[in-house]
């Protein structure tokens, strides 16, 4: 049988500077990041190098995304409050686009939503110039005047789930399991979108392009299936619930309190519209 060497971290003090602003100890945190759960749950396994780069990761998303909603949280308590007088305060907090030499998977998040909020401005720039033509009475004009749509394309191509069509990216992600060989799921995105106009194929094996509103991008696909699974395993919530300063759980908790279907791609327009 094949032993898996252990992990080790690098560089000891930025892991005990996180284990102190956590609220841990720095022997607990480094046990949850390179150690997993065996199948017999009576002891843990150390994990391979990209395992404990997930569980890093994975914890340090969760930390983002839910303290990121817990200020939201925070700052509608402030403002519904009958001890202060302000009542709206506004927050305005912009996606940009990112082209490096080769995107990853949480390249591509970033872009989609560039994409999204593209079409969503454009489309309440556009609305809103046709209502002022309206008011104006250049009615003839409303009908004819029409914008070049580059947004619409590549979101169908990323996240569509219409029957008789083929699966978005997006979608096709959801079907494949942790370790999962990423050139199955590179082969039927080549396959499926060969027709498209904005995905092209790389001549090295495990990259593919995609035509964003703004540019053309390249991306490597080796890791999309484990990034997208990228969840905090049973180990590390009960980590979170047990081990951390009792402040810092509770932020990493807040999501619990909400039904959130990462499958629902329709959010932006529940937030922006």
């Amino acid at each position: 049988m094949k032993i898996i060497a252990p992990c080790t971290i690098k560089r000891k003090e930025v892991i005990d500077n996180a284990a102190k602003l956590l609220g841990c100890s720095s022997e607990d945190l480094q046990r949850e990041i390179l150690y997993r759960e065996s199948v017999k749950k009576s002891e843990r396994l150390p994990c391979k190098f990209v395992e404990a780069t997930i569980n890093r990761d994975a914890l340090a998303k969760l930390l983002y995304n839910n303290l990121f909603t817990w200020i939201v949280l925070r700052l509608n308590e402030v403002t519904e409050s009958k001890e202060t007088d302000v009542k709206t305060i506004g927050v305005a907090d912009l996606y940009g686009f990112e082209s490096l030499e080769t995107g990853g998977y949480e390249q591509l998040l970033i872009n989609y939503v560039d994409d999204k909020l593209q079409k969503l401005y454009l489309s309440k720039v556009f609305d809103s110039e046709k209502a002022l033509f309206k008011e104006e009475g250049l009615h003839e004009l409303i009908n004819s005047t029409t914008y070049l749509d580059k947004t619409t394309p590549i979101i169908e191509l990323l996240e569509n789930k219409a029957i008789g069509k083929p699966q978005g990216v997006f979608w096709k992600l959801e079907s494949y399991k942790k370790n999962e060989d990423f050139m199955t799921l590179l082969g039927s995105m080549t396959k499926d979108y060969k027709d498209s106009k904005n995905y092209e194929k790389h001549k090295q094996r495990d990259k593919f392009m995609l035509k964003h509103t703004a540019k053309e991008i390249t991306y490597s696909a080796k890791d999309f299936i484990d990034r997208n699974i990228d969840k905090v395993n049973i180990d590390v919530k009960d980590f979170i619930k047990d081990k951390l300063d009792p402040s810092i759980s509770d932020i990493l908790k807040v999501m619990s309190h909400y039904n959130i279907n990462r499958q629902d791609w329709k959010w932006l327009e529940q937030v922006f519209g």
